[in-house]
């Protein structure tokens, strides 16, 4: 779970590093990936997908699976990064896709 976890701030730091339109409230610092997240974010992406697709799928139902994995899962280091994530998920989805 862990790792999910890293990769999903990965997917938003290459989200972040996208060029694109910003408007002029948005001060986004751009970061220079390294080969190796590079290559994180590429192997991440068949588990992304799937667990993407399986929460949204979760959204209508509970799943009593998906809870327990959920319940298993290790503690957050940076709880922030959990409200920074939430705050651009649409933008990251749409950005998978």
């Amino acid at each position: 779970m862990r790792f999910v976890l890293h990769a999903m701030l990965l997917s938003f730091a290459v989200f972040l590093a996208q060029p694109r339109v910003v408007d002029a409230q948005a001060n986004v610092k751009q970061i220079r990936l390294t080969e190796k997240q590079v290559q994180g974010f590429i192997s991440a992406q068949k588990d992304m997908v799937a667990i993407t697709r399986k929460m949204s799928a979760a959204r209508d139902k509970p799943d009593s699976q998906l809870n327990q994995e959920l319940k298993a899962a290790e503690p957050v280091e940076y709880p922030s990064n959990i409200d920074l994530v939430l705050q651009y998920y649409d933008k990251i989805e749409a950005a998978l896709q």
